[in-house]
């Protein structure tokens, strides 16, 4: 009989259900143990993170642009061995990254982050982020992707 006395959150925001981050602080994952039949640990890594980097010149094959530039950041969560027993150990390990090819999109392209087929959904539109962070809206857009694959597993332990 395992239990937990207080629930309490041991990484990331209690005070904060966003989907989508658009400043560079708070953390992309949630960890928290709580009591509901029995102890349990959540591990909850939908979030995304899109923020406005500041304006870069680019060479676009025959000269320089200048772009906003965004780096949007996601978590990619999987799961290693799983081998429940009476005591067991659990491992969050990080993977590494992918770091995708820089995209150029259009100044009114939008974020769109969504859970459960669309239950919950929130979207923020880049034109909005570039003015809002002091950016120049009449600048083409250049979109970095980077996707951290983190992988959970239970181990026997003991």
């Amino acid at each position: 009989m395992i239990g937990v006395l207080t629930p309490r959150t041991i990484l990331g925001n209690d005070n904060n259900d966003s989907l989508l981050f658009t400043d560079a602080g708070g953390s992309l994952g949630r960890v928290r143990v709580f009591q509901s039949d029995g102890a349990w640990t959540s591990l909850e890594y939908s979030r995304v993170r899109c923020v406005y980097i500041g304006s870069s010149d680019y060479y676009n094959g025959t000269g320089y642009e200048s772009y906003n530039v965004f780096e949007i950041t996601l978590i990619n969560l999987t799961f290693g061995t799983f081998e429940p027993e009476t005591q067991a150990l659990i491992t969050v390990q990080n993977r590494g990254l992918n770091v995708q090819e820089p995209i150029e999109v259009s100044n009114n392209t939008s974020v769109s982050v969504s859970l459960n087929g669309g239950e919950r959904q929130e979207i923020r539109d880049l034109a909005v982020l570039v003015s809002e962070k002091g950016g120049d809206p009449g600048k083409p857009v250049l979109v970095n992707v980077v996707i951290v694959n983190i992988e959970c597993s239970l181990l026997k332990g003991g």
